[in-house]
């Protein structure tokens, strides 16, 4: 029976089916019945024709259908729509949509701040299906839609209106298709051209007909639909209002838009992603002097505009941003921007894998806010280098900066670095760094080196570090690492610093370890320079050696270990012990290298040095040493170039003779000295106290020379003890005192030496005042010396010398001044015994006894004549005197004795400037007389005389004293045989020439015949050169 009964319903079935296939059933009039059983409650539905058909199962067809909303206006328009029922359903007496098509569907989408709605409708919220999510998410049971399995849309013609981010788009000739499976959900896509309708868009005409595809995707169960949508080749512009108003520039690139969204519970839509593809984008940011320029940039990101009555606040959520630079580096982005229109809240992270340091710069602004000290200095401070693995965090408000310490919030940025150079002092090297680290902390920047160069100088562990960026007040920069390599070329590199060329010594050579920390201020406006910065360098250099060190004057200094340290005042310190000159040595120097300022060097050495080191630094022939000698010497140099000095030396261990003090002290005796003084540069030597004390030596007192201006020179020797000498000697206004009880000059040769140089080395306008009750000489003695003389031009004057030659006889020397222009004077000469006089001075040994007196007038310092007198003085056969009888054959004169007698000497002199002329001077003695004739020159010690010699023999006697005879014979000559000669050359070895035929020729005839040739006439005063007074 149930089959028949089934059969029989099958059979109705098929023939209703094939029925309605020709002819539909009006349901027209069943749509209010419809609208109740498919639309929520509230809502209206209205057609202009619907009708039921079969066709492969039953489809409702609907023309001209529209849903109104409860206030009647209308929400959606389908031109022409087909709605497949599921057949299992009938059996049930139930209606169930298996498949929607919908041809020329129009509606509105707006999104307002409460969520997604059909513009015109008012959809109604229950507790189960209250949203498109939860009516989805029911279709497994929904008794009316469950059997859903596909819906498409053709020509859909959508407007979407977005209230909140203002924004306005129509969506035409779409196609969509939407299907469902009971495992995976629900997906479908949209296809349609769009166009821009309002918003701030600057190019509306460009946006239009723009190809556009969405796809939807809702999994079983899910609580939210996923939707995106795509815009190929499209300007950003169509997207603007879904970025802040600062993207405006970004937004004006070409390139690829997607949108991404889901739509939440309760018609709750998500606020929308953007994802920007863009290409060759060139922005100028606020603050840049010059466009970005980025080849590539992708961005996703979600923008939320303030809203008048809900939040003032508008929000930036940058899901990600990824950018190729200019210089190729890849850089991602991720964060969010709160409060962009007013105070923004920036957290923002970064990546980016390799890329140039430089590059990294450049993406920030010329002056950023807070970190423009930071970048002032990287910019132009690490011009080279690569970076990888850079991550960087930022969190926190930049109108805290600068000045907001510690409540600026999060900054951390970590990078390593490779084949960089970082320049923290232009006058030092920059550090070469092959690999190492870069990192940001807060308030702290700072670029680490695992291992890299400073110059030729190995560096380790180098930390440059920037702190208190975000202060208001001048950072620091703060360097700190470990280097080492040749002493010598950490001297070179010290030299460079700060104009301070030459002031580092130079010609060391060693291995160094160092520690480096410098302290660089970074102020606004100038440059940082090694002036104002803090440099500390320790070093330890091992195997040192020292040369071609002026200082050192040839000396070369080695140790095993010195200590150099470069403080915080810009000194130099270097301090060792070692071997100078073979000599152990202990040194301590420093000198300051402030760029344009002195040295102020200071020397500490104690030890020991070579006496013939120290004999080359004296003048020559002053000192000879031999030995070593022990020395404590402390040098420092004043701001004006003053040196300072204090001095202890030890020469006990050493031979010591002083040739011009004639003072000879061996090894193993003592002697010390001990002085305190200064001397600078021009050559002004002061000793405030100087204390030497020997074997039979001591002398104390002090002492300013100044070689440039012997007038305001000084010396104060009140104790002068020198083997028998005993004096004291005070030396002031170009004027010196020498009094005492002894002063032991023997062994001096107070007039050996070369004139010129004697003369050049003599000072000028200097006066002596010699008051000594005992002088000892070579060969004799002074007594009661009392003597005054002056050097005028170099040469010396005696003023006055009074004294007793072995203690008898008389020497009187005196000036008096005289009357007339300019400096005229008159000198009275006696002295008691010439002959001991000069020998015991050391001046000539030839003679013996003899008193001379005379005086001579200066007209001036260097013109004068006068007459010297010698009576009963004897000469010692000298080698000229013995030459000269040899040459005429009168050595029988001598036959017998070893000296001359002379009964007298009358010397008539003349002195020009240097040059002595002898008028017709003559010698008479019992065994000869001699007339001489001419000139010495006091400087180069030539003779020019021309000379008459008449011996002392019977005949000459006798014929002299002949009245007519002698006259005739003899003439004006001194006897018959008279010889002529000429002395010429210096007075060591001179020339002597003699004329042969005037020994036998009568007086009278040689009168006569010069008379004739003229050899008898007076010549000029000037022509001395044959010896003739004029």
């Amino acid at each position: 029976m149930l089959t028949v009964m089934l059969l029989c319903v099958g059979g109705f079935l098929w023939m209703a089916a094939e029925y309605t296939r020709w002819q539909p059933l009006d349901l027209t009039g069943r749509i209010p019945q419809v609208e109740k059983y498919l639309l929520p409650k509230g809502l209206g539905l209205s057609a202009e024709k619907a009708e039921l058909f079969f066709d492969d199962g039953p489809v409702i067809r609907v023309s001209g259908l529209g849903v109104t909303g409860s206030d009647g206006s209308l929400g959606i328009f389908v031109e022409q729509a087909a709605i497949k029922l599921a057949g299992s359903q009938l059996f049930l007496f139930s209606v169930a949509p298996k498949m929607v098509e919908a041809h020329g569907v129009t509606l509105r989408l707006v999104r307002g701040v409460d969520g997604i709605s059909i513009a015109g409708l008012n959809l109604p919220k229950t507790e189960s299906k209250d949203g498109v999510v939860d009516w989805l998410n029911g279709l497994s049971w929904n008794r009316v839609w469950g059997r859903l399995r596909s819906v498409k849309v053709a020509d859909l013609n959508l407007l979407v209106r977005d209230d909140v981010q203002k924004a306005e788009w129509v969506l035409e000739q779409g196609n969509m298709s939407v299907y469902r499976y009971d495992d995976d959900g629900e997906s479908g896509t949209l296809t349609a051209v769009v166009r821009r309708l309002y918003g701030d868009a600057e190019h509306l005409k460009k946006l239009n007909n723009v190809p556009v595809l969405v796809s939807f995707a809702h999994a079983p169960n899910a609580d939210s639909l996923g939707i995106r949508g795509r815009i190929d080749r499209a300007n950003a512009d169509m997207v603007t209002d879904y970025f802040p108003p600062q993207f405006k520039d970004l937004l004006k690139a070409q390139g690829q838009v997607e949108i991404g969204t889901r739509l939440l519970k309760a018609n709750v839509l998500e606020q929308p992603w953007l994802t920007l593809r863009l290409t060759d984008v060139k922005v100028q940011p606020p603050q840049f002097s010059k466009q970005l320029e980025l080849p590539e940039l992708n961005v996703t990101a979600s923008y939320v505009p303030p809203e008048a009555g809900v939040s003032n606040t508008d929000v930036l959520m940058i899901k990600e941003l990824q950018a190729v630079t200019q210089r190729g580096s890849r850089v991602t982005v991720s964060g969010s921007i709160v409060g962009l229109q007013s105070d923004p809240l920036i957290d923002l992270t970064m990546f980016s894998p390799e890329g140039e340091l430089q590059g990294l710069f450049e993406m920030f602004p010329d002056q950023p806010r807070g970190f423009a000290k930071a970048l002032a200095w990287l910019k132009p401070n690490i011009e080279k280098g690569n970076y990888q693995n850079l991550s960087a965090r930022y969190a926190g408000k930049p109108s805290a900066f600068p000045g907001c310490g510690d409540a600026c919030g999060v900054l951390d940025i970590d990078a390593d670095v490779t084949d960089a150079e970082v320049r923290f002092l232009d006058d030092i090297s920059p550090a070469r760094v092959a690999k190492g680290s870069f990192k940001w902390r807060g308030q702290t920047m700072s670029v680490m080196t695992g291992e890299g160069r400073i110059g030729n100088q190995i560096a380790r562990e180098v930390t440059v570090e920037m702190d208190d960026i975000f202060a208001e007040t001048p950072s620091l920069l703060r360097v700190v690492g470990r280097l080492s390599g040749e002493a010598g070329e950490l001297m070179a590199e010290l030299n460079k610093i700060g104009e301070s060329g030459g002031k580092v010594p130079q010609g060391i050579s060693g291995k160094h370890e160092s520690r480096l920390s410098i302290l660089v201020p970074l102020p606004r406006g100038r440059p940082s320079s090694f002036a104002s910065s803090t440099v500390l360098v320790s070093s330890s250099i091992t195997d040192v050696g020292v040369k071609d060190l002026p200082q050192l004057k040839g000396l070369a200094f080695a140790a095993p270990k010195a200590d150099v340290d470069f403080m915080a005042d810009k000194t130099l310190r270097v301090e060792s012990a070692g071997q100078l000159g073979g000599n152990p040595m202990k040194v301590d120097v420093s000198l300051n290298l402030q760029p344009k300022k002195p040295s102020l060097m200071k020397i500490a050495a104690e030890g020991s040095v070579a006496g013939s080191w120290l004999t080359m630094q004296a003048p020559a022939g002053v000192v000879s040493v031999t030995g070593v000698v022990g020395v404590n010497l402390a040098l420092n140099e004043d701001a004006k170039g003053k040196w300072n000095f204090d001095v202890k030396a030890d020469g006990s261990r050493a031979h010591v003779a002083v040739d011009m003090a004639n003072v000879t002290k061996p090894v193993g005796k003592p002697l010390s000295l001990a002085a305190k003084g200064s001397y600078t540069p021009s050559g002004t030597v002061v000793l405030d106290n100087v204390d030497v004390v020997g074997d039979k030596l001591a002398l104390k007192g002090s002492v300013k020379w100044n070689p440039a201006d012997v007038d305001s020179s000084i010396v104060k020797l009140p104790g002068v003890r020198v083997g028998e000498t005993d004096v004291s000697v005070d030396f002031a206004n170009n004027r010196a005192v020498v009094t005492g009880r002894k002063l032991d000059l023997s062994g001096y040769d107070l007039f050996k030496g070369d004139e010129d140089k004697q003369q050049s080395t003599q000072p000028e306008n200097l006066s002596v005042s010699l008051k000594i009750d005992e002088v000892l000489m070579e060969q004799g003695k002074l007594n009661k010396l009392d003597a005054n003389v002056k050097a005028t031009k170099g040469r010396w004057d005696v003023q006055n010398l009074k004294a007793l030659v072995d203690g008898t006889h008389k020497v009187s020397v005196v000036s008096t001044p005289l009357r007339g222009p300019g400096q005229r004077k008159k000198l009275d000469i006696d002295i008691a015994d010439l002959g001991r006089t000069l020998e015991v001075m050391g001046v000539y040994d030839k003679l013996s006894h003899g008193r001379m007196t005379g005086e001579i007038t200066y007209d001036t310092p260097e013109v004068g004549s006068g007459l010297i007198r010698i009576d009963d003085f004897e000469l010692k056969n000298p080698p000229t005197l013995v030459q000269l009888l040899s040459l005429l054959s009168l050595e029988q004169l001598l036959s017998g004795s070893s000296s001359t007698m002379f009964e007298k000497a009358v010397v008539p002199v003349r002195v020009n400037k240097g040059v002595w002329y002898l008028d017709n001077a003559s010698f008479e003695g019992p065994s000869m007389s001699l007339r001489l004739d001419g000139s010495y020159k006091q400087i180069t010690k030539e003779l020019n005389f021309d000379g008459k010699m008449a011996p002392g023999i019977p005949l000459n006697r006798l014929v002299s004293r002949i009245p007519v005879l002698g006259t005739i014979l003899a003439g004006s000559q001194d006897g018959v045989v008279v010889a002529d000669f000429r002395l010429k050359g210096t007075a060591e070895k001179p020339d002597i020439n003699v004329r042969p035929l005037s020994v036998i020729t009568p007086g009278l005839l040689k009168d006569f015949w010069r008379g004739v040739t003229g050899s008898d006439k007076k010549k000029d005063a000037t022509d001395v050169t044959q010896g003739r007074r004029p």
